[in-house]
């Protein structure tokens, strides 16, 4: 969200998408302060103005953090800075992540939307691709232990 895409919800780049609920945080404050809000259709918010749940969200109405919510979108529009992730970064982002697939052979693609990319990685000794969290190689049991802690698995 907040322009990473080329959009500033990542929703938008797909045609014909329109999410019931639509949640942020970080970026409307460019992760200076705490603020979060959700976005909702109105028979959403509908349901909870007449079913209230009786509590409030943990970083909800700070009037600090809602002016430096407002500074940072304010800014962004006033920047275009949208606009210029479309036009001038996304280009170098594609270029860059195209440059590491040519340069590495542990990257097998890469893919970038806006300033949004990641890569595939493959073993230069197998082209299989890597999986850390499989639970092989040199930190198998730190991955065990982890995915047992995450399961409140003994």
């Amino acid at each position: 969200g907040f322009g990473r895409t080329g959009k500033m919800f990542g929703f938008q780049r797909f045609d014909d998408v329109l999410p019931d609920i639509v949640t942020f945080a970080k970026g409307l404050t460019a992760a200076w302060l705490p603020l979060a809000g959700v976005a909702m259709r109105s028979h959403i918010q509908d349901h909870f103005r007449t079913n209230p749940l009786g509590y409030g969200a943990t970083y909800q109405a700070h009037p600090v953090s809602l002016a430096c919510g407002y500074a940072v979108v304010k800014h962004m529009l006033d920047e275009d800075i949208v606009g210029r992730v479309q036009r001038e970064t996304a280009p170098v982002m594609e270029a860059e992540m195209a440059s590491l697939v040519e340069d590495f052979a542990c990257i097998r693609q890469a893919r970038a939307v806006g300033l949004f990319a990641c890569c595939d990685l493959v073993s230069t000794k197998t082209g299989d691709r890597v999986a850390p969290m499989a639970g092989g190689g040199p930190n198998a049991e730190k991955v065990a232990a982890f995915k047992r802690a995450l399961f409140f698995e003994r």
